[in-house]
């Protein structure tokens, strides 16, 4: 489980709210939560405002959020005639993509299949 926030003396906590006093984990008992600001985690035996959970390691804090990778598979563009295109670059016909392997190519990639090999399928 992952550690919560560490448990602030005289913060107000409400009932069902979790510290962390060095790696356990309290839960401030719902019934028992205007004890909870008065009495430390762990310091009383047998204590009914805060229940120990049990051990914790790390964080509870948010991972960092997804990144884009334009480099990654998918699908590239759809094909726009006229558009230049270089050796390599990616496009969608339909549910087709294509390489051009030419130097450079404006012609739709069915019109010279030698300028755009087929690579993939792509989503259906």
């Amino acid at each position: 489980m992952g550690c919560p926030d560490e448990y602030v003396p005289g913060a107000e906590y409400a009932g069902g709210e979790k510290v962390a006093m060095g790696n356990l984990v309290y839960e401030c008992a719902a019934e028992f939560a205007a004890f909870c600001p008065l009495r430390t985690p762990g310091e009383v035996p047998e204590d009914e405002a805060w229940v120990l959970m049990g051990p914790c390691t790390g964080t509870v804090a948010p991972t960092a959020g997804p990144t884009f990778d334009p480099d990654a598979p998918g699908c590239p563009p759809e094909f726009v005639a006229g558009t230049p295109y270089a050796g390599g670059d990616k496009v969608a016909v339909g549910t087709i993509v294509y390489k051009c392997s030419a130097a450079a190519s404006a012609h739709r990639p069915i019109a010279i299949p030698e300028n755009w090999p087929t690579t993939t399928p792509g989503p259906s």
